[in-house]
C-alpha cells in the first residue's frame, strides 16, 4: 500500500483537509498533490535518517513514515511554527531510534592497522610477532633467556 493511502487510513478526512489546505478554510477536499509531495519527501528523509528503504510491509516503517507525513504537512502552516519544530524534531529522533534497532545498526569492527594479528594457540600465551624471545637482547631488562624454539 502506498504511503499516501496509509496516511488516509489513519487520519480523518477533516484533519487531512486542514493539513493540506491550511490557508483555505472553505476547502472541502484533501489536496492530494500536497499530500503526495509530502509523502515523497518523507520517504527521502526516511531513507536518510533511518538508513533504510521504506517498506510498506514493515509495520514500524509505516507508523514512523505516516507521522512524518503529518509533521511535514504541519510545516505548511497548519500549526504554529513551534509545534511544527517540536513535531519534526521528534519524528527525526524516531527515525534515528528505529535505525538503532535494526539488524543493520550493528557497527562491524574495522581497523586501519597495517599489522596482522598472530595466530592464537590453545593453552599458550599469545604474543605479537615482535615480542618473541629472539628480540630479548634488544629490550633492556630482559636478559638472555632465549629458547631454541623462539629463535626461528
Amino acid at each position: 500500500m502506498a504511503l499516501v493511502d496509509d496516511v488516509a487510513l489513519r487520519y480523518t478526512s477533516q484533519v487531512l483537509i486542514e493539513l493540506t489546505n491550511p490557508r483555505t478554510p472553505s476547502a472541502t477536499t484533501t489536496d492530494s498533490t500536497k499530500l503526495a509531495q509530502a509523502a515523497t519527501s518523507v520517504l527521502a528523509y526516511f531513507k536518510m535518517l533511518a538508513q533504510e528503504t521504506y517498506d510498506s510491509t514493515v509495520t514500524i516503517h509505516v507508523e514512523v513514515a505516516v507521522r512524518g507525513v503529518v509533521a511535514l504537512l504541519q510545516s505548511g502552516g497548519g500549526v504554529a511554527t513551534g509545534v511544527f519544530t517540536i513535531t519534526w524534531d521528534a519524528w527525526k529522533e524516531e527515525c534515528r531510534e528505529m535505525r538503532g534497532t535494526r539488524a543493520r545498526a550493528r557497527m562491524l569492527p574495522v581497523s586501519t592497522s597495517v599489522l596482522t594479528p598472530s595466530v592464537e594457540g590453545t593453552g599458550s600465551t599469545v604474543r605479537p610477532a615482535f615480542d618473541i624471545a629472539k628480540f630479548d637482547a634488544l629490550i633492556p631488562g630482559r636478559g638472555s633467556d632465549v629458547t631454541p624454539s623462539d629463535t626461528d
